[in-house]
């Protein structure tokens, strides 16, 4: 009943935002689209980093759909000589296109989770992130826009191939010194209690019926590369998934990523870095480590490393912390090994590495013969 009330409110909203989608940008300043955005709206926009800016023109430079709409914009500037540090192009991040993808977002919140990293928690983050000039999302609805440095301009790199061991080293790394900062952090029950968590999950049950449905499809799509023993866990983790998840929600508890797959990866020099924080929660930190290994690193690396990546991530974040972890390499281990069990769960119900050929679930269901 609550989950059919917050579908109805998405779909009133969203019948609003499309009747008055000019009027309601003049208000909030979020565009409902893409073709709203124009010179005077990004000057609007960039006014707070750089008072007085005049922006004379902007043009869209390419970009592309899925939860959210994205693209590349370059932009010219009059007074571009009062601002040495300004960039020539930025990255937009707004509103998907289609419909479906409109009210899924809107119902997970996936734009007003990013909206609100960049807001109250990015300047506190100690790992590379992208620069945020402009973050907003509308009262109501699913709504949002934000507006980021282009990393290519930075001079980032992104992962191309496969992840090799020095890299997932950088990423393990990368993730400890995130997870200590925010380690059983008195701000959850403060100014980030809106964090997505286990208690405050609204959407569980359509979140078990898409991991349920999307089952048998996955399996018959991997039917040559699953043993037996794969299928059947994948059919008992369903059956589980809540308990499974009760015990995933325990403590210690801290910020995570959770979706730290390599599409979202970048690398600045040797450093890594995240981008692409919607579904930013608090959790487990050893649940990102094994996002990342399941779905981004070959069987074989995993297989030879994943004891020294786990001691690398413990030893991270302990000195961060400056104290001992709570979780032992062995505990780690342990853990890392069920969480890789529920993955298998995760990843047949995980449109994004579907649909771009399976990647990150043919490394998930390849970890069940460990």
């Amino acid at each position: 009943m609550q989950f059919a009330t917050r579908l109805t409110q998405q779909l009133f909203w969203l019948a609003r935002d499309k009747a008055l989608a000019s009027a309601l940008a003049r208000a909030d300043g979020v565009p409902n689209q893409v073709d709203d955005i124009d010179a005077a709206w990004l000057q609007r926009a960039l006014e707070t980093e750089y008072p007085g800016i005049q922006v004379a023109s902007c043009e869209f430079m390419g970009g592309h759909s899925g939860t959210t709409t994205r693209e590349r914009i370059g932009f010219t500037v009059s007074n571009a000589q009062t601002f040495p540090d300004l960039p020539e192009t930025l990255f937009l991040k707004i509103t998907p296109n289609s419909f479906g993808t409109k009210v899924f977002a809107g119902l997970f919140g996936l734009g007003r989770s990013e909206v609100g990293f960049y807001d109250h928690i990015a300047q506190d983050v100690p790992i590379p992130i992208p620069r945020s000039f402009c973050a907003r999302s509308a009262k109501h609805g699913g709504r949002f826009i934000i507006l980021l440095e282009d990393l290519i301009a930075r001079g980032c790199h992104f992962p191309q191939g496969d992840i090799d061991l020095g890299q997932a080293r950088a990423v393990v790394q990368c993730l400890g010194r995130l997870h200590a900062a925010f380690w059983e952090s008195p701000r959850f029950a403060t100014d980030l209690a809106w964090l997505r968590s286990h208690e405050s999950r609204s959407n569980i049950g359509v979140e078990a019926l898409m991991s349920s449905r999307a089952n048998a499809p996955s399996i018959k799509r991997y039917s040559e590369q699953l043993s037996p023993a794969v299928r059947e866990q994948t059919h008992k983790i369903h059956v589980h998934r809540e308990a499974l998840e009760t015990y995933w929600s325990g403590g210690p508890r801290t910020l995570i990523h959770g979706d730290c797959h390599m599409g979202n990866l970048f690398f600045e020099g040797s450093e890594a870095g995240y981008f692409d924080w919607q579904i930013v929660q608090r959790g487990q930190g050893i649940r990102d480590i094994s996002y990342f290994l399941t779905n981004s690193v070959t069987t074989e690396l995993r297989r030879k490393a994943e004891e020294e990546l786990l001691d690398l991530y413990a030893d991270r974040r302990c000195s961060r912390r400056r104290r001992r972890p709570q979780m032992g390499v062995g505990t780690l281990s342990r853990a890392l090994s069920l969480r890789l069990d529920l993955k298998f769960g995760h990843c047949s119900n995980t449109g994004a590495p579907a649909g771009r050929g399976g990647t990150g679930c043919d490394a998930a269901f390849e970890c069940g013969d460990r």
